[in-house]
């Protein structure tokens, strides 16, 4: 019987490869995991009630970034619904803005406040909020 030695060039091939199949599979694992949970729905903790006083502010929430609004009675995704930007909070001012398209929202109704291009269907949607001793949760779902 023959042994074949690998060489050692052949063995670095062969680990690269399963790490990177491995890495790949793990991956793909994760993202199919935080999908079903999203279409399903769930309540995710935002922030804690010692937080409170740093309101408001953006947060990152399961791949999204969130804001929360000065009083944690309402949350948004931080998401321009008009070219899906990612919106950035702007003080004094208060309001969420779009750096692409300069549309601004307000932060407590979600409302567009540009008059120029007011538009309901451009509006943020409020996620489902609520608030109990252990801080606020958000419900992230389809």
């Amino acid at each position: 019987m023959v042994e074949k030695k690998l060489q050692r060039i052949d063995f670095l091939k062969y680990v690269a490869v399963s790490f990177s199949d491995a890495g790949f599979n793990l991956i793909d694992s994760l993202t199919k995991n935080i999908e079903t949970k999203l279409h399903t729905g769930t309540w995710i903790k935002a922030i804690s009630l010692a937080e409170l006083e740093s309101l408001p502010r953006l947060v990152f929430l399961n791949g999204y970034w969130l804001f929360v609004d000065k009083e944690g009675k309402s949350a948004f995704k931080a998401l321009c619904p008009h070219d899906n930007s990612v919106l950035q909070h702007r003080l004094p001012d208060n309001n969420l803005f779009c750096i692409r398209c300069s549309s601004m929202y307000c932060p407590s109704t979600g409302n567009r406040l540009n008059p120029e291009k007011s538009d309901k269907s451009l509006c943020l949607k409020a996620l489902p909020l609520k608030k109990t001793e252990r801080g606020i949760f958000v419900f992230l779902g389809k």
